[in-house]
This record gives C-alpha cells, structure tokens and sequence, in this order.
C-alpha cells in the first residue's frame, strides 16, 4: 500500500490542534448506584441504547451517555461476547466440567426477558473451543436465523434452530495443514451476505475463509506468513469491495488488504509493535477505517488503510510492565473493542479504565478559525470566495463527500442531496491558504 497522508489530517488535526480530538471517560455508574464491572469485554450500540458485556453480566446505558447504566441479564455471570440481530446472544465463560482448573464456554439467548442456555457445548468441556471467540449470526433466504461458533480446535459450529441443535463442518486438509480448524472468529458486515473468518493453518500461515451460503460450505483463500489472525472487516470503497485482513506481526504489518477477494493481498505500511495485536477492524463504506491494536490504541485511516494515525488522545496506556504486575497478571490486552459511526466512537478496556468515549459532533462543532463565509437558502449553499478556489464538502470523519472549484466570487452549490447532519466546509485559495467552517444540513 502506498504512504500517504491526509491533507485533511494535518490541517484538521495539527492546524487546529487546539480542535484535537481528546478520549473522555464514559460514566460507568449505574443508575440505582455504584458502577458497572471494568472488565468490558464487548459492546453493541443499537437504537441509541449501548449494551456493554462484562465479568458481572450485561448492562444497558439506554442514553449511550453512561450514567443511567442498568442491568440486562446474565448479572454475575462472566460475559466474554455480544452478537445482538435477529437474536440477543451472549457468551460466558464458565469452569470446565471436566477439568475444574480450566473454563469453557457456554452461549446463551434472549428468549423474551429470560436468557436461556442453547445446547452449544453441552457438556461444558473444556477441549470444546475458546471462550473467546468471535461467533456471529444471520438470516438465510428462508428466514432461519443462523448461529456460526468457530473453535480453536474444533473447526467451526452451525445451528439453524435457534441453538437447540449443532453441525461440525469437516476439516480440509491444504498445502499448510488443516483448514477449518482453527478458526478464531466469523463476521458478517453490513449490507453483505457473505461470512467471513480468521483461520490459523500451521507454521502461521493464515487463511481467509468465507461461506457464500450462510455458513453451509466454505471457501478459503491463503493470506499469508504471520502471527495469529485476529481481525477481518468487508466493505466497499469508491466502488470496489475490499477486505482487511488484521493479527499480530510487527516485520510485515499488522493489517492486509485484498480487492480480489482474497485471491492477492497487499501487506500494509503500517508494520511494527505499535500495531501489534490488531484484533478488531471496523469503518463504513467509503468512510474512516480504525484499526484497534488492543496492546495500545486505536488507529484511524483516511486513505482507506495505506497509512494510519493514532486516532485521538487522552487514552490512559498501561505499561508493558504493569500488565504484567497487575491484574489480569501476563495479559498484554488492554483494549477489547470498538464502535464507530459517524458521530461518536467507543472504546472499551480490560480491567482499568472502563470505556472512552468521543463525541465527533461535539469534539469537531468548534472548528471555525479562519472561518469561511457562507450562507444556506432553499438548500442552496453560497460560498464566498475568489476565483480558483478549491471548494471541498468533507463529512464528520474528514471523508470528502464534494468538490468543486470556484471560478467567481460567490459559488452555489446544491446541497438538496446531502443528507441532514453537520458538514465540514473547506476551501483552499489560491495562495495556498486553507479556511475550514462547519454547516448543518437541514
């Protein structure tokens, strides 16, 4: 991937830096008092409500402001992941039955205002799979809700009847070693019927994995030489589908990208340990791409991953050291997951610090020195200007959504189009100088 970096990036971001985007704690207290457990292993932001997975249950901030947390189920229980659809599931991590030194997992669903225990791993054996994984669901084209659970181990599990009943998919044997065995999560991205997957083969050779056909068959394609896949996000990108591919390599860069879905990839430019240990990759289609390197930080790409920046500051950073000392003692994760959209960004942590937080309508509303002079009529948009302006209309990410050049002192545009939010307005003159304001679309 080329070395690129964003002119909007400097100038939003070091220009007005006074404007840099800054992490704020998220209140953790719960509305009857006290405060929700720090160990937040998962989140899912839907309908405005902000579900927060933790090692005392699932808790509800139903403003996403924090503050006015409340309980959703599953309370003393050790909740290690979240996939709210169709269905309301959770994972737990319970001690093994067969082995009381060791956990396992155990997948449970919302069945009105009951959470009850589907028929995966049954048994609670811990040579089942890993407590952690990374399962997803989706609707088939008749309407059943399907449920994939991949295992380290033991290849990837599929119900079609809520959890009541599972199927093994059978192991493929590659050039590499098994496939479809050790497989360290399954996604399913918005606006895309395909499922995708992380899968380490042997000697770190890692496959991408995806099934055309709701998880009944798959499909695999070699990625590469590296340490554990941790990662994979599908979306489209000025009019082509791309796939990121992420894990742990410090030599050859932390994140891969294909557009031939998978056949080549391209090993990122953003290769050493600060990336180390990318385990999640979120965006939006033709939007920012993050990149969360959960032993650090959560980067940011404008240029749809050839270069990344460390996204915003104030992020309160356990040494190498006190990871080791402290609890949980040897366990280099710090940041467990992230949601991004448009207007606001989440961050959760392991054990310290809770979640952070950044309000984009808030963080970026102020931008104004150097302000352009504009007004808004009829969904006209007249901008004062000299002649050979460069006129750009960037979304709350920094994304250019127009652009035009100025060929008068006064240029219109119609905004009819766009849709209602705030928008950015940038114009660089003709000496070079650049002016930034914001606007709102009605």
């Amino acid at each position: 991937m080329k070395k690129f970096t964003s002119l909007f990036l400097f100038i939003l971001f070091g220009y007005f830096a006074a404007n840099a985007l800054t992490w704020q704690k998220l209140d953790l207290t719960k509305a009857g008092g006290g405060t929700i457990n720090l160990n937040i292993s998962r989140m899912v932001l839907e309908n405005g409500k902000l579900y927060a997975a933790t090692y005392d249950g699932i808790w509800v901030s139903p403003s996403g402001n924090g503050g006015d947390w409340e309980p959703f189920g599953l309370q003393g229980e050790k909740v290690t992941r979240l996939s709210f659809g169709n269905l309301k599931l959770a994972l737990v991590l319970v001690t093994a039955s067969n082995d009381a030194t060791k956990t396992t997992s155990v997948l449970y669903k919302l069945n009105g205002s009951t959470w009850e225990l589907t028929n995966l791993n049954p048994d609670k054996l811990s040579t089942f799979g890993s407590a952690y994984s990374e399962f997803t669901q989706i609707r088939d084209q008749n309407g059943n809700d399907i449920i994939l659970y991949p295992t380290w181990g033991n290849g990837i599990w599929r119900s079609d009847d809520g959890g009541a009943t599972w199927t093994n998919y059978p192991q493929a044997d590659t050039e590499h070693g098994k496939v479809y065995k050790n497989v360290l999560g399954l996604h399913v991205f918005p606006g895309d019927n395909i499922v995708y997957g992380t899968d380490k083969v042997a000697n770190n050779n890692n496959y991408l994995i995806y099934s055309e056909d709701y998880g009944a068959t798959w499909q695999y394609k070699h990625v590469g030489k590296f340490f554990n896949p941790y990662a994979v996000y599908a979306r489209t990108y000025n009019d082509k589908k791309y796939i990121y591919y992420g894990g742990q390599n410090g030599s050859d860069g932390a994140i891969w990208r294909s557009e031939d879905m998978g056949t080549t990839w391209e090993a990122s430019l953003s290769a050493g340990v600060e990336y180390w240990e990318c385990r999640k990759i979120t965006g939006s289609p033709n939007g920012n791409l993050y990149s969360m390197a959960s032993i650090n930080n959560l980067y940011v790409s404008k240029d749809n991953g050839d270069t990344f920046e460390v996204f915003a500051t104030g992020l309160s950073i356990p040494s190498q050291s006190d990871r080791i000392a402290n609890p949980p003692a040897a366990d280099k994760v710090f940041l467990t997951d992230v949601i991004a959209t448009d207007t606001i960004v989440y961050l959760s942590t392991a054990f310290r610090e809770g979640i952070y937080v950044v309000d984009l309508e808030t963080s970026l509303a102020n931008v104004s020195k150097n302000a352009v002079s504009y007004t808004i009529k009829n969904n006209l948009l007249r901008v004062n200007t000299s002649e050979n302006c460069n006129i750009q209309i960037l979304n709350l990410t920094g994304v250019q959504v127009s652009a035009y050049k100025a060929h008068s002192d006064v240029t219109t545009i119609d905004i009819t189009n766009l849709t209602p939010g705030v928008y950015f307005l940038k114009v660089k003159n003709a000496d070079n100088s650049i002016t930034i304001n914001k606007f709102i679309k009605k």
